[in-house]
């Protein structure tokens, strides 16, 4: 993980702990080129606030895409920033009851190519929230696989998110199922 803003997130009872303003990136060496792949994330937003969770992060022109879950407003936004201006893509009501500080929220965004364009699809909980086609190529080319967690939408917040887990792979992902039938 490398801090981009903010103070620095923590290990706590085998929980990464992202205190407000602050954002966190991940890559590895390997992902470095992907254009086809999924980032997902397992987290807890203690308090009422907006928390990004980010792909296609680029630091020299601070670019991305992201998945900003609204507590406040009991939605999603689909968010590009580039050259650190953010443009609002999509904004879509939370349908399936309320969200609410204290739960746990499993939310999961996909980038693909679709020709020269690219496709973001998010997920929150399961529920497909987002699927949009980005047919305007951003000012920086943004083709590094990655993550991002920002907490920089947290507004007044004071309390850390928590996150309990992470996954970054690139599509297609061979998985082979072991049953107790089947081992």
């Amino acid at each position: 993980w490398t801090n981009l803003d903010g103070m620095d997130a923590t290990i706590v009872s085998s929980t990464f702990s992202v205190p407000v303003q602050c954002r966190e990136e991940v890559s590895t060496a390997q992902s470095t080129t992907w254009r086809d792949y999924v980032a997902k994330v397992v987290l807890k937003l203690v308090e009422a606030k907006i928390f990004g969770i980010g792909v296609y992060y680029d630091l020299p022109s601070d670019s991305a895409y992201l998945l900003a879950i609204d507590i406040l407003n009991n939605r999603t936004q689909l968010i590009h920033r580039a050259l650190l201006a953010d443009t609002v893509f999509e904004t879509t009501p939370w349908a399936s009851g309320v969200l609410s500080p204290d739960s746990v929220f499993t939310a999961t965004v996909r980038v693909m190519p679709e020709g020269s364009n690219l496709r973001l699809r998010c997920w929150l909980n399961g529920v497909l929230q987002h699927d949009y086609l980005h047919s305007v190529e951003p000012p920086t080319k943004l083709i590094k696989g990655s993550l991002t967690l920002d907490s920089r939408f947290a507004g007044a917040a004071t309390q850390p998110s928590i996150v309990y887990g992470v996954e970054l792979y690139q599509v297609p992902l061979a998985i082979e199922s072991v049953t107790p039938d089947n081992p």
